[in-house]
């Protein structure tokens, strides 16, 4: 009886032994290219994107990426990888000139995280996820395996005193992922990762390495007549992960603000490769805006170099392929007016490769007369040769700093912009832009005016808190509304449910290829209603 009782719980704790070790050491692991990480070197934000640690990613998978100075992005070394484009002859182009590409970063409790969807197609990773021991297996190396056919083999955990046995296991194959003091760390075809201590011969090979172009050719990219674009004004790629939780907007194409030109050829990027797939999933194209980000000096200095020219492009065409993009909206202002010609045989350039993506370029521009860096800067009859649409930024009337109160936007003045444009664009090339904004300007004493931009919804609120009358102001076309607020008299042209469908009755009136919205941000349901009623 004795014995008997002895054996029990002996058995009993045995087996209480072993599920411990087992929970220790089989359940809730990451492993990458071989070694065991802790697991908040995987994470998943607020917005569903699944992030890897830029300390995963240096130290394990690629030692060459490095932080940049301000820590909001890493830059990756281009050199010697073997990245393959949609064609060999972007391919070739890309290998010839690109040194780096960055990536924005997420910081999570002080943790620097990139978008892994993003590094798998760079680096050709496989992701392996074993949900019934919470197992994450990242790799992307060639390695053996054993064919094991049900054998059972003895599984072993690393703890800090040496080894331990967890169990033995039936196994069909396993997969030698490394070595470590002998024994041999595997993961088996249920998912378990463990150790073995007898040296295993294989008797074949697992490729995890991803192989192929970054992306393919887009095979249908045609847009439809009389489309709606909308701009998204992004801010970072750590504030601004996704498209939206709003139903589907009555638009055929998102351009988030996404890539913007630094010092000496560099492109900075913002992008998630998770925004644009879950705007594909709601029916949008996606085309990522490149801005000069308005500094004259540093777009003159792209134009007069031909290695930042090429380099600017290569990145472009790394990050479309990246993201999987649609298109890509340039959207250089403040240009120098001697660069004038510049600007066209550099736009020659970046369609002539990105033709091959079978990507829809567009180029933005103001209304034909005005100053010339904002305005007489664009050779509009050679760009329009160039892309496949020019989108008139019919916005801006009265801008930011004028000391002169008046309206975004007055019709007539939109008008000749469309039929002035029209003398220089094709009209099945013009795109009429159109404001969500406005601007309420504080009157002075002194007879100036000093302005404010608020949105559709802002000002909806506004009206409805005023309770003033609108009247109607003859030579803007549009409702016009004065109020007074702490002795201060504010004017403001609105954008409305009036001036909203005669804008995009306009668009419709000239026959010209679609219209865009300034931007997203600035708009409500009411203004996507009216866009869905009169598009």
């Amino acid at each position: 009886v004795v014995l008997l009782a002895f054996g029990g719980y002996y058995f009993y704790m045995y087996h209480a032994l072993l599920e411990d070790q087992q929970a220790k050491y089989l359940y809730n692991q990451l492993v990458i290219n071989g070694q065991s990480v802790d697991q908040v070197h995987l994470q998943e934000d607020g917005h569903g994107r699944q992030l890897l640690s830029v300390k995963a990613l240096s130290e394990i998978i690629d030692p060459s990426v490095y932080l940049s100075g301000s820590k909001s992005r890493i830059y990756i070394p281009m050199l010697g990888k073997n990245v393959r484009l949609e064609t060999s002859k972007l391919t070739e182009f890309v290998r010839q000139h690109i040194e780096t590409i960055n990536m924005p970063i997420k910081l999570i409790e002080d943790v620097e995280y990139v978008e892994l969807e993003v590094i798998k197609k760079l680096y050709g990773l496989s992701v392996m996820t074993f949900e019934d021991y919470k197992v994450t297996v990242i790799d992307n190396r060639r390695l053996p395996t054993l064919e094991a056919k049900g054998k059972k083999i003895k599984l072993y955990g690393d703890s800090e005193n040496g080894f331990v046995s967890i169990g033995k296991y039936g196994v069909d194959t396993l997969c030698f992922l490394g070595e470590k003091n002998g024994y041999q760390l595997v993961l088996t075809n249920q998912g378990q990762v463990a150790f073995v201590k007898d040296h295993l011969e294989s008797n074949g090979e697992r490729d995890y390495f991803v192989e192929g172009p970054l992306n393919t050719p887009r095979i249908d990219n045609t847009m439809p007549e009389n489309f709606v674009l909308t701009w998204h004004q992004v801010g970072t790629f750590k504030d601004t992960a996704d498209i939206g939780p709003q139903d589907p907007m009555p638009v055929d194409v998102v351009s988030p603000t996404w890539f913007a030109l630094n010092v000496d050829g560099i492109v900075i990027n913002e992008a998630s490769y998770d925004y644009v797939t879950k705007a594909h999933n709601k029916g949008y194209k996606v085309w990522g805006l490149y801005s000069n980000s308005f500094k004259p000096d540093w777009t003159q200095s792209l134009f007069e170099s031909d290695d930042y020219s090429n380099q600017s492009i290569a990145q472009l065409l790394v990050y479309s392929a990246l993201y999987n993009l649609d298109g890509i909206n340039f959207d250089f202002e403040n240009i120098y007016l001697g660069n004038k010609a510049d600007y066209v045989r550099y736009i020659e350039a970046a369609v002539n490769q990105l033709q091959y993506q079978n990507l829809r370029t567009s180029l933005d521009v103001t209304v034909p007369w005005g100053s010339d860096q904002w305005s007489k800067v664009y050779d509009r009859v050679e760009l329009s040769k160039l892309v496949d649409y020019m989108c008139l930024m019919a916005y801006d009337e009265f801008w930011a700093s004028s000391k002169k109160a008046g309206p975004v936007a007055s019709m007539a003045w939109v008008e000749k912009g469309i039929t002035e444009s029209l003398k220089l664009i094709p009209r099945e090339k013009l795109v009429l832009a159109i404001p969500m904004y406005m601007r309420t300007w504080a009157m002075q004493a002194n007879g100036t005016a000093k302005s404010k931009s608020m949105g559709w919804k802002t000002a909806s609120s506004l009206k409805q808190d005023l309770g003033g009358d609108i009247i109607f102001d003859k030579t803007s076309g549009q409702n016009f509304l004065t109020y007074k607020k702490e002795g201060v008299t504010y004017k403001l042209w609105l954008e409305d449910d009036y001036s909203l469908p005669k804008r995009m009755e306009m668009s419709r009136n000239y026959n010209l290829a679609g219209t865009a919205i300034w931007s997203k941000g600035f708009a409500n349901e009411e203004a996507w209603e009216i866009i869905r009623k009169e598009r």
